[in-house]
């Protein structure tokens, strides 16, 4: 993992681009933001970006510094070795992908 320090304003990904690396928010935080509106906030100890590294897909989100950062940055080959090595990280990112998975479910049905 790469160590990186950002300022406040930063874009980490944007929605609709191709996606090569994914981050962990070692300092600071951001903001999520889909079609123009904020989905969540990234805090730290969050990560972001895994889904393009999962299935090579633009990225979902626009994910910007709302303060000065320190992230760890993961490219898709130290990705795919932590997958491979750390099965434990596995399971991890399965129950934060269905986290999202059920929270997109709830936001999708009218109430």
């Amino acid at each position: 993992m790469q160590v990186v320090a950002i300022e406040q304003g930063t874009v980490l990904m944007r929605e609709g681009e191709n996606g090569d690396a994914f981050y962990v928010v070692l300092q600071g935080s951001a903001d999520a933001v889909r079609g123009g509106r904020v989905v969540t906030g990234v805090e730290l100890g969050d990560y972001v970006g895994e889904l393009a590294l999962i299935d090579p897909a633009p990225r979902t989100a626009t994910v910007t510094a709302r303060s000065a950062m320190v992230i760890g940055v993961i490219d898709h080959r130290a990705f795919a070795a932590i997958i491979r090595d750390v099965p434990t990280m596995n399971l991890k990112l399965m129950r934060a992908l269905v986290r999202r998975l059920r929270q997109r479910d709830l936001e999708a049905v009218p109430g």
